[in-house]
């Protein structure tokens, strides 16, 4: 991605270092509203919360009448691929060792 310090320079090409930089802020911003989101709809709402040493970026508690609703969310800023879905599914399965019902 090339981008223009100002309309007489010419297009520098953003670092590895800015780049992820940019990611961690999309992503971050992006949690944030799903989090938010989940508040308005009566959840209670843990960032980062660890399960076996594995990282959660959003895990929920509420509730729907007398049933508990549990929910494990990890957010992706960006194309989601397989590599990405099989770590999820391992930070799952420990989230799911402490809550079977997640």
């Amino acid at each position: 991605m090339a981008k223009s310090t100002n309309s007489a320079s010419t297009p520098s090409v953003e670092t590895p270092a800015e780049r992820g930089r940019r990611h961690y802020k999309n992503g971050y911003s992006f949690e944030e509203k799903i989090a938010e989101l989940y508040r308005l709809l009566k959840f209670s709402v843990e960032h980062g919360r660890l399960f076996s040493g594995r990282q959660v970026d959003l895990f929920l508690t509420g509730r729907w009448g007398d049933l508990p609703i549990l929910r494990a969310i990890e957010c992706k800023s960006g194309e989601v691929q397989a590599k990405d879905i099989d770590e999820f599914l391992i930070k799952l399965n420990h989230v799911k060792k402490e809550f079977p019902n997640v």
